[in-house]
C-alpha cells in the first residue's frame, strides 16, 4: 500500500510542478528496436513520509498497548446497540397512541 501512495504523490507532484525533468536523453530501446526518448526528473519530495509516521507514532501513544482493532470492534458493537434501541423506540408502531 505503501508503494502505491508513493507512486501517487510523484504523480501529483509532477502534475503541480514539484518535480521537474531535469536531463531528455534518447536511449536504445532493446524490445522496441529503436530509439526512445527517457526523462530525468528532479528528486521527489518524502515529507509527506515523515508527517505519516509521526501521526502514526502519535496515533499509538493516545491509543496504548493493545490490538486498536478489537478495541474499535467493541466500541462499535455498543455504538450499534444504542441506534438500534432508538430505531426501535422510533418505529415503535404497536403503540396506544394510534387508537385515539
Amino acid at each position: 500500500m505503501l508503494a502505491v501512495m508513493v507512486y501517487n504523490e510523484n504523480r501529483m507532484a509532477e502534475v503541480r510542478g514539484d518535480r521537474n525533468i531535469s536531463v531528455v536523453y534518447e536511449s536504445f530501446s532493446k524490445t522496441k528496436g529503436e530509439k526512445v526518448v527517457k526523462y530525468k526528473k528532479g528528486p521527489p519530495s518524502e515529507g509527506w513520509k515523515k508527517d505519516l509516521v509521526d501521526k502514526s507514532v502519535e496515533r499509538k501513544r493516545q491509543q496504548g498497548k493493545g490490538n486498536p482493532i478489537e478495541e474499535d470492534k467493541n466500541e462499535y458493537d455498543e455504538n450499534i446497540e444504542i441506534v438500534l434501541d432508538k430505531l426501535e423506540t422510533l418505529f415503535n408502531f404497536d403503540s396506544d397512541d394510534e387508537d385515539n
